[in-house]
């Protein structure tokens, strides 16, 4: 992938489609994430993948379209957690070119990145006063 400089290869070089998963477990809180990363393709037929979270926190599938990418392009979800979870990040290809010349160009992967999505000030400060309406309400029956 010309260019690029170090990225990952869903694809590899054994002509089967291939994942990869974190070694590290994210012990999550409840709460909004972001989990963005970039991606390149160096083929022209459509390639899909899944990603997402194990333990059924998130997942999502992703369909590339025709074409090359010349550069990386970035993809961020963003998604909720209800509980506390341990969990991990994960990405498969589900299909990809299948030709001759395909083997070595899947999607590539580059720039994974998860991070707690946080509320800014002025949120907090409509929070605050969301609340306290909220809290005057019950009083108030």
């Amino acid at each position: 992938y010309p260019g690029n400089g170090h990225y990952l290869d869903l694809d590899g070089s054994n002509g089967r489609v291939g994942g990869i998963r974190t070694n590290q477990i994210f012990n999550l809180a409840p709460g909004d994430y972001t989990l963005s990363f970039d991606l390149g393709k160096y083929t022209n037929p459509v390639e899909t993948m899944t990603f997402g979270l194990t333990g059924g926190v998130f997942s999502q599938s992703y369909s590339s379209g025709t074409g090359i990418f010349p550069s990386l392009v970035n993809q961020q979800v963003t998604f909720s957690v209800g509980s506390n979870v341990n969990t991990q990040i994960f990405f498969n290809l589900t299909t990809y070119a299948d030709n001759a010349n395909s083997d070595l160009r899947g999607l590539v992967l580059d720039n994974v990145d998860l991070e707690r999505v946080v509320p800014e000030p002025s949120e907090w400060a409509a929070m605050g006063v969301l609340a306290g309406l909220v809290a005057r309400r019950r009083v108030a029956r």
